[in-house]
């Protein structure tokens, strides 16, 4: 499948350490010019174990270079974890000395304009401590979701459930997702794109963890990470047929988009 590995960067090691004062002014450190070569290097986490107990307040800094072969598709910097917020305490990332966020949102920005094939960049973390501990919990990486050769809408009348047991009333998605235990349509995939890989892709609910296909589960965890769902159904389709896809979660929010992607599978 093409797909997988060489699609997502992991950016979890070989971090540089900076302790820093309360009042300081840590928007130069986190310029790509900044030299952090002297630095304690470490893994992006907790930084109270074994020896930075005292520390209040912290910067970890990383520089990367962007793969060369991601040419044509979206870029996003995620850094998450399964419930809760990654950042133990108050943080701001900063991507190239330009901030992405602060608050209790960290993950799951689009950066494709601003991720050039072959670049390099530095990510950095301006952390507070406000209780026991300070640093981070959950993982960072970026993901890379090439261009399919093709797409094929799901846009239209869906039914949906509230028991995930009877189905009754119909609604147009993509549009507001109003806490359904699952939503069906039908769809036939014409024969011609049988040996291509075919991912069901859409966005805006973290809630919504998985589909049916002709009535196999497949899913992407059991809890929301992010809001952009992605799943690998081809072992799952019957091509030159009608296939029911069923999206599957709970809450409420906008479904922004839903759609089949398909690629060519590599000889």
């Amino acid at each position: 499948m093409p797909l997988y590995t060489d699609n997502s960067l992991d950016l979890n090691e070989q971090w540089a350490f900076i302790a820093l004062d309360d009042k300081a002014d840590a928007k130069p450190m986190t310029a790509t010019g900044y030299d952090d070569s002297k630095c304690e290097r470490m893994p992006l986490g907790v930084w109270d174990f074994p020896k930075h107990h005292d520390v209040k307040r912290a910067m970890y800094r990383k520089s990367f270079t962007m793969p060369a072969k991601w040419t044509r598709g979206s870029i996003y910097f995620w850094l998450q974890i399964i419930s809760g917020d990654p950042i133990i305490g108050k943080g701001q990332i900063y991507l190239d000395g330009e901030p992405l966020t602060e608050g209790a949102h960290y993950g799951g920005f689009e950066l494709t304009s601003r991720l050039t094939p072959g670049s390099k960049h530095t990510l950095a973390l301006d952390i507070r401590k406000t209780g026991a501990l300070g640093g981070v919990r959950g993982d960072a990486w970026l993901s890379y979701f090439p261009e399919p050769d093709k797409k094929i809408d799901l846009a239209g009348t869906w039914q949906t459930t509230e028991d995930g047991l009877r189905y009754g009333e119909q609604v147009t998605l993509p549009g507001r997702w109003n806490d359904w235990r699952a939503a069906r349509r039908t769809i036939q995939i014409p024969k011609s794109e049988s040996g291509k890989s075919v991912f069901i892709h859409y966005e805006g609910i973290n809630s919504l963890i998985g589909v049916l296909v002709n009535g196999t589960y497949v899913r992407r965890h059991h809890h929301g990470v992010g809001a952009i769902t992605r799943l690998n159904i081809t072992p799952y389709l019957r091509f030159g047929q009608s296939n029911e896809i069923e999206i599957v979660g709970g809450g409420k929010g906008e479904l922004t988009s839903a759609a089949l992607w398909l690629y060519k599978t590599p000889k």
